[in-house]
C-alpha cells in the first residue's frame, strides 16, 4: 500500500484520524476527571515513546538524519510533552495552546509530509512512525475541549497570543544556541526563515527579519481562534436542536 499525496491510502490515514479522535472522544466523555487525566496523561507518554523510538529507526534507515533538527520542537509534537504537563498542573495556557495548536500543526504535517514520508509503503516503520505520532497529537488536542479541559471562546484569543509569543521566543532562543553551540541551524517553530512555505515567505517579502516576520500569524492566529469559536457554537446548536 504505497502512500501518495491525496490517493486513497493517504485519504485513508486522514479518515482513521477522524475515525479514532472521535471514538476516543465518546468513549472518554462520561468518564470521571481522574480518569480522564490519566488517560491523556497515559497517551502522551506512549506517544512519546513512540516518538523517540521512531526517530531512532529513522536514524539507521537512510534517512538524513541530525539529531538537532529531530528534537520535540516543533509547533505540533512539542504539545506531547504540553499536555499531559498542562492536565496535571491545569494550566490554562498551556491547554489553551495545545488545544488550538495541535490539531492544526500535527494536521499540516499530515496533509503535507515531507518526502520521505510519501510514494513508499504506509507500514514501513518510519511512516507508521511519522503518521501514527501525528494522529495521536491530534487526537490529544482535539479531546482538550471535547473531554471538558478548554472551553472554545473568543476571550481564548489573548491567552494563545502570550502562550504563541512565549514558546516562539523560546524556539528563537533555542535555534540560536544550537547555531552557536553545535554549529547546527535548526528551524523550530520556523522563527528564523519561511523554509519554503508559501505564507510565510510572504510574511518575510513585508519583515524580512528572523522572529519578528511571524507578527503577520498573530491575526491568522485570532481569526483561527474565532473560527473554531463560531464552530463550537454551531456544534452545541445543534446538539441542543437534536436532544430537545
Amino acid at each position: 500500500m504505497i502512500i501518495k499525496p491525496f490517493n486513497l491510502v493517504h485519504i485513508g490515514v486522514l479518515l482513521f484520524t477522524v475515525i479514532f479522535t472521535v471514538s476516543l472522544s465518546l468513549l472518554l466523555r462520561k468518564k470521571d476527571q481522574a480518569f480522564k487525566d490519566k488517560f491523556l496523561i497515559g497517551l502522551a507518554i506512549f506517544d512519546i515513546i513512540f516518538f523517540i523510538a521512531y526517530k531512532i529507526w529513522l536514524s539507521q534507515d537512510g534517512y538524513d538524519f541530525v539529531i538537532w533538527k529531530e528534537l520535540p520542537l516543533q509547533l505540533c509534537n512539542i504539545n506531547m510533552f504540553l499536555i499531559p504537563i498542562g492536565v496535571y498542573k491545569k494550566n490554562k495556557y498551556l491547554l489553551t495552546f495545545s488545544f488550538y495548536i495541535a490539531p492544526l500543526g500535527a494536521l499540516m504535517a499530515l496533509l503535507f509530509p515531507e518526502l520521505a514520508f510519501m510514494n513508499n509503503s504506509i507500514f514501513m516503520f518510519r511512516n507508521i512512525g511519522f503518521y501514527g505520532t501525528h494522529i495521536i497529537i491530534i487526537a490529544m488536542g482535539v479531546m482538550l475541549a471535547t473531554l471538558g479541559y478548554v472551553e472554545p471562546k473568543i476571550k481564548n484569543i489573548s491567552i494563545l497570543l502570550i502562550s504563541a509569543a512565549v514558546f516562539s521566543l523560546g524556539a528563537f532562543i533555542v535555534n540560536n544556541l544550537f547555531n552557536l553551540i553545535v554549529d547546527v541551524e535548526t528551524n523550530y517553530f520556523f522563527v528564523m526563515d519561511p523554509s519554503g512555505i508559501s505564507i510565510l515567505e510572504l510574511f518575510w517579502s513585508w519583515i524580512p527579519i528572523k522572529f519578528l516576520y511571524l507578527l503577520p500569524a498573530t491575526v491568522i492566529l485570532a481569526i483561527y481562534t474565532l473560527i473554531i469559536d463560531l464552530i463550537y457554537r454551531l456544534i452545541l446548536f445543534i446538539n441542543k436542536k437534536i436532544t430537545k
